[in-house]
């Protein structure tokens, strides 16, 4: 007869010490006999065997994963110009007066458009010497200098960017990468569509349940998986601008189009499934 007292388990003059490593449903033990041989004892439970079974399968929920997506469109309602002016003088005073001049027009024609000057940058000037290289002997030579101002100018009033283009260009402004188009309401319709891919993905996982006779339950988890903004085109207008771009009867302010933002939105949900009553 064999006594069990937790982990170690006595017969007669002999110890029994269990093997931890095994797994549960596999009980192994040692026999220690009083002249050190040992005898291994293996035996099985089935009734903590089917318990634990039991156990695995009450705790399995079934569920389904699927994905949403939405999109929103919106007309801009605010332009962001990065402008300014480069110029080149053999005199680097002059160069950096004549870049000042520019920029001081520019600022006037900014306030006569009335634009709040919160909305409009000025970046510091910089200047640096170019040289030219005698390609026989290496040697270089000053031939001027090149002086630079940027700008950057948040429009709230889009009726006002041909004429804000035009001026620019006129009075010396020479460097644009274009207007970048955006919307006010960009964080509210990125909730929006969110909220329509949410919507999206639950209508998905309730199709596909109703075609396997099940009904959709709980949220298990929500991920987005996708939220871009893609904004409007830039301006098509070259880089380098030039005074003659002016020569149209309305110096060619209606040139520009604001297009149209557009807001993606796609999420990952996994939903609980129950059986139909």
């Amino acid at each position: 007869m064999i006594t069990r007292f937790g982990p170690r388990v006595t017969s007669g003059g002999a110890d029994f010490h269990r093997d931890a490593d095994l797994k549960q449903t596999d009980h192994r033990f040692n026999l220690i006999e009083p002249h050190g041989a040992m005898i291994v004892v293996r035996f099985h439970c089935p009734e903590q065997v089917n318990t634990r079974s039991e156990e695995i399968h009450m705790g399995t929920k079934r569920f389904i994963a699927v994905t949403g997506d939405a999109e929103v469109t919106t007309t801009p309602d605010r332009a962001v110009l990065a402008l300014g002016v480069e110029l080149r003088d053999t005199n680097q005073s002059d160069a950096q007066h004549n870049c000042d001049v520019v920029v001081r027009k520019f600022l006037e024609v900014c306030q006569n458009l009335e634009i709040s000057d919160a909305h409009v940058g000025t970046s510091q000037l910089y200047i640096q010497p170019e040289y030219d290289r005698n390609p026989k002997t290496g040697e270089r030579k000053m031939i001027g200098y090149l002086v630079r101002r940027s700008l950057e100018v948040k429009l709230n009033d889009l009726g006002k960017l041909g004429s804000l283009m035009e001026q620019a260009t006129a009075i010396g402004i020479n460097q644009t990468s274009g207007p970048r188009f955006e919307s006010s309401r960009k964080r509210e319709l990125q909730r929006k569509a969110l909220q329509l891919a949410a919507t999206e993905a639950r209508l998905n996982a309730v199709a596909a349940a109703a075609a396997l006779d099940t009904m959709v339950g709980g949220v298990r988890s929500i991920r987005t998986t996708n939220l871009h903004v893609h904004h409007a085109p830039r301006g098509a207008r070259p880089k380098v601008l030039r005074a003659a771009s002016a020569s149209s009867d309305n110096g060619g302010a209606d040139t520009y189009s604001v297009g149209q933002i557009r807001i993606e939105a796609e999420v990952a949900v996994e939903f609980d499934l129950t059986a139909c009553s």
